[in-house]
C-alpha cells in the first residue's frame, strides 16, 4: 500500500437559502491506515469530517500477533475507536507469535521477501523440509538413511540425494557412499554405490541438464607414492576425483582425477617434479607441508573438496577446495582421456586447471594475502548477461565472521591466464554471521542472496546489502538451503502427493 501525504481539508459550504445566509466552514481530516508484515487492517482510511468516530481493527495473520500502532500515542489495542480531531497516519505492526509453535522461533522478517521457498537440508540428518517465508514447513522428507550431505529436488518432485553407506571405507567428515533417487512415496527408484576399499563418495552431487549426476570421490594413493612426491605424511592419502554417472545405465561416462595434475617441488627426480609457481595450472601436492590446515590432513584428506557446480553453456565445473582455500575451474568438454592430460577440450588445457583463485600461497611464495579460507558451495547463475558464481566464505582464520561472495566470471574464455584475478560482483558480511564449518550461498532469481549460516539458519539479502529475511533453526545445523521458486514444477507434484 502506498502512503499519501496527510492534509487538513477545509471545505466551504455556501448556503444560498437567502441573501443573508453566511458561509459555514467545515473541517475535514485525512486518515491513512496501513499494515506491516504479518497482518492486515479493517480499513485503509479516507477523508472524514472532524469529530467523526472511526473504528479500526488490526487483524493478525496465522502465526502472528498484534504488537502496536505506529503513529498513535493512545490506547495500543488491536481495535481502536478514534474521534478524529487531527490528521493521522497509522500503521499496524505485527510480530511473530513464538507461543503458536511451541519452542521453535524460526522467523524474523525485516523487509520484503521473495514468495518462493527454501529447501532446508539438515546437516547429516535424515530429514529435509520445504520452508515458506513465514517459517511454515510446507513439505517434509524423512529418509531411511542419514544424508551424506547434499540432495537435489527434481522437476517431478522426487529427490536425488547422497546418503551415508553403512561401514564406510573412508570416514572423513562429509563422506556418503550411496546415491539414491527417492520417489514421491519414499521408495528407492535408483541406488548407486560409490564406495569400495580405495574410494568413497563425499559431500556434494550435481544434476546435469541431461540427467547425469556429477559426484565427488576420495580415491586412495599409497603413502609410499605420496612420500615419493615430498608429502610429509605417514598414512595413505585420498586426493580428489569428479565422476559423471548416467543413472539409466549406472555407468561412469566421464571422470577427472586430481592425481593426473599434480606438481611438487621438493623431490627432484621424483614423480611430478617441477616449480609450482611456474606451473599454476597444476596442483601443488606438497602445499600442506607448509601450513597447518586441518586435523584431517594428517589422516590423509589433503584437499577436501566440499562442493561443485556445473555451468552447461561454458561446459565447466567449479570446485570449492576447502583445505587449499581456493576455487578451481575444470573443463568438462574434454573426453576422459583428454582430462588425464594437459591438452584438449574447449579451453585447450585438458584436465589442468583453467582458472583458480583464493589463495596464491598454494603455488607462490608463502605469506601472500589469502582471499578465501574454508569456503563452501560454489553456485553458478546467469544474470543480466553475466556469468556469476556465488560462494560462502567461512573465513575461520581471518576476521571471525563469514562472508557471501558473488564473483563475475564473464571474462572467462580460452587463453585466459589460470591465476587471473577474479572480480567481486557483490559481497555481504555481518559480525553476527559466522560458522567455520559448513554453509552456503545461492543467487536467487530476484537477485537476492540466500545464505546458509550452518549453525544458525538462513539469511536473505537484497542487492543493496539489506537483510530482508532470516530464519532461526534454533540449534539445527544446516548443510545448505536451496531456493525453490513458486513456479518450480516440483511444487505441483508435491502438493498433489
Amino acid at each position: 500500500m502506498k502512503f499519501f501525504p496527510l492534509s487538513t481539508l477545509l471545505v466551504l459550504f455556501l448556503f444560498s437559502c437567502s441573501p443573508d445566509t453566511q458561509p459555514t466552514l467545515g473541517v475535514y481530516y485525512t486518515l491513512s491506515v496501513d499494515a506491516g508484515v504479518g497482518g492486515q487492517v479493517s480499513q485503509t482510511g479516507g477523508t472524514f469530517e472532524k469529530g467523526t468516530v472511526q473504528v479500526i481493527q488490526a487483524i493478525a495473520d496465522p502465526g502472528y500477533i498484534f504488537d502496536r500502532w505506529e503513529g498513535w500515542s493512545g490506547d495500543q489495542t488491536a481495535s481502536l475507536q478514534i474521534n478524529l480531531d487531527q490528521p493521522l497516519n497509522l500503521k499496524a505492526i505485527f510480530r511473530y507469535n513464538t507461543q503458536s509453535i511451541g519452542t521453535q522461533v524460526p522467523l524474523i522478517i525485516q523487509d520484503f521477501v521473495d514468495p518462493g521457498y527454501v529447501l532446508a537440508i539438515v546437516n547429516g540428518a535424515k530429514t529435509a523440509y520445504l520452508l515458506d517465508h513465514q517459517g511454515n514447513k510446507k513439505h517434509t522428507w524423512t529418509f531411511e538413511k542419514a544424508l551424506g550431505q547434499d540432495i537435489e529436488l527434481m522437476d517431478d518432485g522426487t529427490i536425488m540425494g547422497a546418503f551415508k553407506a553403512p561401514n564406510p571405507s573412508v570416514a572423513y567428515g562429509g563422506q556418503n557412499g550411496l546415491i539414491q533417487h527417492i520417489g514421491l512415496d519414499g521408495s528407492v527408484l535408483w541406488n548407486y554405490s560409490i564406495m569400495g576399499p580405495d574410494f568413497i563418495g563425499h559431500h556434494d552431487i550435481e544434476i546435469m541438464p541431461n540427467g547425469h549426476v556429477l559426484a565427488l570421490v576420495w580415491s586412495r594413493m599409497s603413502r609410499e607414492v605420496a612420500q615419493s612426491m615430498g608429502l610429509e605424511i605417514d598414512t595413505d592419502v585420498f586426493p580428489e576425483k569428479v565422476i559423471e554417472i548416467d543413472p539409466v545405465t549406472s555407468e561412469i561416462v566421464w571422470s577427472w582425477d586430481s592425481r593426473d595434475h599434480l606438481v611438487q617441488g621438493l623431490r627432484p627426480g621424483g614423480p611430478n617434479y617441477g616449480d609450482p609457481n611456474a606451473s599454476r595450472h597444476k596442483i601443488n601436492f606438497t602445499y600442506q607441508n607448509e601450513v597447518d590446515i586441518h586435523e584431517f590432513v594428517g589422516q590423509g584428506d589433503i584437499m577436501h573438496i566440499n562442493g561443485l557446480d556445473y555451468h552447461p553453456e561454458q561446459d565447466i565445473i567449479a570446485l570449492s577446495v576447502n583445505f587449499y582455500g581456493e576455487v578451481w575451474m575444470i573443463d568438462h568438454s574434454t573426453t576422459t582421456a583428454e582430462a588425464q592430460t594437459g591438452s584438449g577440450g574447449r579451453y585447450g588445457r585438458g584436465g589442468d586447471l583453467i582458472l583458480r583463485w583464493g589463495n596464491p600461497n598454494v603455488y607462490g611464495t608463502y605469506g601472500q594475502t589469502q582471499q578465501l579460507h574454508y569456503n563452501h558451495h560454489p553456485s553458478f547463475i546467469e544474470k543480466e548477461g553475466k556469468t556469476l558464481l556465488s560462494l560462502f566464505h567461512n573465513n575461520k582464520e581471518a576476521n571471525g565472521y563469514s562472508e557471501a561472495y558473488v564473483f563475475d566470471l564473464s571474462f572467462l574464455k580460452p587463453g585466459v591466464a589460470v591465476d587471473t584475478q577474479v572480480p567481486v560482483h557483490f559481497s555481504f558480511s555481518d559480525p553476527s554471521m559466522f560458522f567455520p564449518r559448513v554453509g552456503g550461498v545461492q543467487t536467487m532469481s530476484n537477485g537476492n542472496l540466500l545464505i546458509t549460516e550452518g549453525d544458525y539458519g538462513f539469511w536473505e539479502v537484497n542487492p543493496q546489502g539489506l537483510v530482508v529475511w532470516k530464519y532461526d533453526g534454533l540449534g539445527v545445523s544446516f548443510w545448505r538451503g536451496m531456493y525453490v521458486p513458486t513456479n518450480h514444477p516440483a511444487l505441483s507434484k508435491l502438493s498433489a502427493n
